[in-house]
C-alpha cells in the first residue's frame, strides 16, 4: 500500500496542473474575444489569444487559489464529501473477498 502513494501524489499533481492549463484556456479566449472587438469593432473568424491575455488568465487563477483556494478546499473536501473509512472501503467491496463457490445475485 505505502508504494502507491507517490504515484497516487504525482498523479493527482498532473490533474490539478491539467486542470489549472484548462482554467487558464477558458479564460484567455473570451478575454482575446473581448479585446478584439474593443480594438477592431468587430470579432474576427479566426482568433488566437497573445501572450498577455494568457499571463492575465494564469495571474487570476493564482490570486484566486491564493485568496479564496484554501475555502473553496475547505467546503467541497471537509464539509461536502465527509468520508470515513468504513464508506471508502464501501465503495470497493468493504473489503470483503467473496467466498469460494459462493452464490451471488
Amino acid at each position: 500500500m505505502q508504494t502507491v502513494i507517490p504515484l497516487q501524489v504525482f498523479s493527482a499533481i498532473c490533474v490539478i496542473f491539467a486542470h489549472g492549463a484548462g482554467e487558464v484556456g477558458q479564460m484567455a479566449g473570451p478575454l482575446a474575444a473581448i479585446y478584439d472587438i474593443y480594438t477592431n469593432g468587430e470579432l474576427s473568424r479566426s482568433l488566437s489569444p497573445d501572450i498577455w491575455c494568457v499571463l492575465v488568465g494564469a495571474l487570476a487563477l493564482v490570486v484566486g487559489l491564493a485568496t479564496y483556494g484554501y475555502h473553496v478546499t475547505r467546503t467541497a473536501g471537509v464539509m461536502l464529501a465527509k468520508l470515513s473509512a468504513s464508506r471508502w472501503a464501501g465503495w470497493f467491496g468493504g473489503g470483503r473477498r467473496p467466498e469460494a463457490g459462493g452464490g451471488g445475485a
